[in-house]
């Protein structure tokens, strides 16, 4: 941990780290190397299949290699870090916390993706609009970091699930540092305080057909996620924002992205998508209470 922070203070100094600073940090590279090789993400790989070996590599291998080390950096430079309780570190369950750090971080992605393809084959013109963007902009290549700018739609897409189903409808709990009023409501010291940006997203009195997927009134609009626009905080705001935001931000749509682009999507036993289940489960990330299921044709 020492050699890290020396590491941070003579590259980074007092900025925030980006992706420019990777080149620079060969010893922060070198302990998630190490991470990787004592705590595979995927212990068992993928299922062995008639295909050729490269076929087989994770597709999230560019992204994982900046967002990881990224996200570490940023949670060390920016923090000091200490176990509760005066817990021994030699007697930390290593294997325990990974799990858990993994699974956090990947629960919110997956459920977005999993509500946008919901969305999207539920409504035929949307996932045609997508596609004719993605045509356009990408053509026979693979969705990268620079094809988002140019991809509006498919953005504004993201953007119209996170509003209907936000991954963490109550956010964090927020704590009120001294007693304050809010719209004639006493908010006493220390009290826990719950945003619910579920409930927010659907408000009829800020949004036009609150309960109607429309990605169209993200277009030529100034609503963002990065916690300035409080009737749409996805990810929070202020120092409470979620720290996944910049890879969040980024993986889900090209994620998406490459689903879309490379494939087909179809209901199993010709499901009507009108009747598709869209019940909500709720819980710390919000799911889909019936896993949604669907079936690919790779497109020609």
């Amino acid at each position: 941990m020492t050699k890290v922070r020396q590491e941070h203070v003579t590259e980074i100094n007092l900025s925030f780290p980006k992706e420019s600073h990777l080149p620079q940090l060969p010893y922060l590279q070198a302990c998630v190397k190490e991470t990787l090789r004592l705590y595979p993400p995927a212990s068992f790989l993928l299922p062995i299949v008639h295909l050729p070996r490269a076929r087989r590599i994770c597709l999230g291998l560019p992204m994982a290699a900046k967002h990881i080390p990224l996200v570490l950096a940023s949670l060390i430079h920016l923090f000091d870090w200490s176990l509760p309780d005066e817990i021994d570190p030699n007697e930390l369950d290593m294997s325990e916390t990974f799990r858990e750090l993994f699974t956090t971080g990947t629960d919110t992605n997956t459920s977005t993706v999993e509500w946008a393809m919901a969305e999207l084959v539920k409504n035929a013109k949307a996932m045609t609009k997508v596609r004719q963007e993605l045509v356009t902009e990408i053509n026979q290549s693979f969705p990268k970091n620079s094809h988002l700018p140019q991809l509006p739609y498919l953005q504004a897409c993201v953007k119209e699930t996170l509003r209907l189903h936000p991954p963490a409808p109550f956010l964090l709990p927020h704590r009120a540092f001294a007693s304050c009023k809010v719209m004639n409501y006493t908010i006493p010291k220390d009290a826990q305080v719950i945003v619910n940006v579920w409930a927010i997203g659907k408000d009829p009195m800020i949004w036009e057909d609150p309960l109607q997927f429309k990605p169209e009134r993200f277009l030529n609009s100034t609503l963002d996620y990065k916690g300035n626009d409080y009737e749409f905080l996805p990810f929070g705001a202020g120092r409470r924002i979620c720290p996944g935001l910049p890879m969040a931000t980024k993986h889900v749509p090209l994620v998406l992205a490459s689903l879309i682009h490379f494939f087909d999507w179809s209901l199993p036993d010709e499901i009507d998508p009108n009747e598709l289940d869209m019940s909500e489960k709720f819980g710390v990330t919000l799911e889909m209470e019936q896993p949604l299921l669907l079936i690919p044709k790779v497109r020609k």
